[in-house]
């Protein structure tokens, strides 16, 4: 099984998803970790080895590119369409971080087009903090993964 993940920050998947990516990696499932950095910056290693450590590969877009919106769905398009995955995990829509809400965001319009022409991805999971307050409202998971 291919799971994508996709996240604001170098560290997003490590904080709210870092579990689910070891287990499914120790299952033998192929793990992509996709966030945005800039180039050049020491966050890179940094996101590289938090890569190494949970069993995945990472695939890092220039977060120059973060607030173009178009160039930003046709990358992430690419990326499901060429990797496939099954799962794609994100960020909560009512996050309380703007960039957050703005990945959740671009990644429900990357998906579309990928979703009619391969299928894929089957499942959306988004995630924050149990109980993390939103903007509107609590996040209150329907599902957890073990």
């Amino acid at each position: 099984m291919n799971i994508l993940t996709i996240f604001a920050h170098s560290d997003d998947a490590e904080i709210w998803a870092g579990g689910t990516i070891i287990k499914h990696s120790k299952r033998g499932d192929n793990v992509s970790i996709c966030t945005f950095i800039e180039s050049g910056s020491l966050r890179i290693a940094e996101a590289n080895a938090g890569a190494e450590l949970l069993g995945a590969k990472i695939n890092i877009i220039d977060r120059k590119i973060l607030f173009n919106r178009e160039l930003l769905v046709i990358e992430l398009e690419k990326m499901i369409q060429e990797f496939l995955p099954s799962i794609i995990i994100t960020h909560w829509n009512d996050d309380t971080h703007y960039e957050h809400r703005l990945v959740q965001d671009i990644v429900m319009q990357a998906i579309i087009s990928p979703k009619i022409t391969t299928s894929y991805p089957r499942i959306l999971l988004s995630c924050d903090t149990f109980n993390s307050l939103g903007v509107r409202k609590m996040f209150s998971p329907n599902f957890l993964s073990i």
